[in-house]
């Protein structure tokens, strides 16, 4: 094993299993410190100008109950998880700099990735 320095956040946005999520796997094994983070943005439960709900409470309380079961399975691996309530920009950013990570790994995606994309982090 590597001498390992680099503290990682793997980003869970979708898939929340863990037994076969690669980035899950990489993080572990090239990190010395591995967090997860989950964020569910509460515009998601505010109604649209068309009067609909992006999350009604089934899928809200399903998500909560997923993100229960993500957080068990993490913590027997000695992953702790962070659950945010905030929006993406502001959470995801205060995060990063608050816990000085170096290593930044999701699933990629063009849009959040153009926001968050800086320097200082390696985004994989």
């Amino acid at each position: 094993m590597s001498n390992k320095k680099t503290n990682s956040l793997i980003w869970f946005r979708n898939n929340l299993r863990i037994e076969d999520n690669q980035a899950l796997y990489n993080a572990v094994q090239n990190s010395s410190k591995v967090i997860g983070y989950i964020n569910i943005d509460p515009n998601n439960l505010i109604e649209t100008e068309h009067g609909f709900r992006k999350m009604e409470k089934y899928r809200a309380k399903f998500l909560l109950e997923s993100v229960e079961n993500l957080k068990n399975n993490l913590n027997k691996l000695n992953i702790s998880l962070i659950v945010d309530f905030q929006t993406l920009e502001k959470s995801l950013k205060y995060v990063i700099d608050k816990y000085r990570f170096n290593l930044f790994i999701c699933k990629k995606n063009g849009q959040e990735m153009k926001k968050m994309k800086k320097e200082k982090y390696q985004i994989i």
